[in-house]
């Protein structure tokens, strides 16, 4: 098979504004004629969804960002978006060839939406320990972190319908969510529960139960998961 050769992007640390924050520490790297997709392990595109309704990205348009793989090369201002039905990230080069990258090979990808309004920074983070059905090469989106790292995991199914009277098949990808915590290394389901992640963050007991005290009734949603870890992760 023809390798896929990517041409001419060269990397810088500011592009243009919308590049996600490099990782500290990491050194760029340029994402080059010199780079193939075997180097890294990748795939070409081959898409096995064109009878399924809707995609099985997380966000369905390319996003300029960074991705880190498990060798600590770097790669920054790369074309990304997220296949959460297979966990690979599709790439694009500057003449609009397109991969794949699994999520044994990455450490992490990240990137700036800049198409909402507060241009919020998404990181999402494979290699995590198994858990439940998930396995060590998913990836999962890092909500807050810190010395407990708040986790959500997104995944697509494929949903398969059949009209009864027709016989007509109709296919469509179904999202799926939970969130989990990164503690010491152990991966946890989380419950959304006060005396739950209380306990979660006994070491600082005092001023959290204190903060926690603010939701009354219950935490409702994914933003009071993620300011509740936040101030635990100040």
């Amino acid at each position: 098979m023809k390798q896929l050769i990517f041409t001419g992007l060269l990397i810088v640390g500011n592009i243009i504004g919308i590049s996600a924050q490099p990782m500290t520490g990491q050194r760029l790297g340029k994402w080059d004629n010199q780079i193939y997709i075997s180097d890294v392990q990748g795939r070409p595109v081959r898409s096995g969804y064109n009878d399924v309704s809707g995609n099985p990205f997380i966000h369905n348009e390319f996003k300029v960002g960074n991705i880190i793989l498990n060798t600590g090369r770097q790669f920054s201002g790369v074309p990304v978006r997220i296949d959460i039905v297979t966990h690979e990230v599709n790439f694009m080069s500057p003449n609009k060839e397109e991969g794949y990258l699994g999520g044994a090979m990455i450490k992490e990808v990240s990137y700036v939406d800049s198409s909402l309004p507060a241009m919020p920074t998404f990181v999402f983070r494979a290699g995590l320990p198994g858990i439940d059905n998930h396995n060590s090469n998913e990836f999962y989106q890092v909500l807050s972190d810190g010395k407990l790292v708040l986790l959500k995991s997104n995944i697509k199914k494929v949903d398969t319908r059949k009209n009864e009277l027709s016989g007509e098949v109709y296919k469509e990808f179904v999202t799926y969510n939970d969130y989990y915590v990164l503690q010491n290394g152990t991966i946890i389901r989380l419950k959304r529960d006060k005396e739950f992640i209380q306990l979660l963050m006994n070491d600082k007991k005092e001023m959290m139960s204190k903060f926690l005290s603010t939701y009354k009734n219950s935490i409702k949603n994914e933003q009071d998961l993620k300011t509740i870890f936040d101030k635990y992760n100040m």
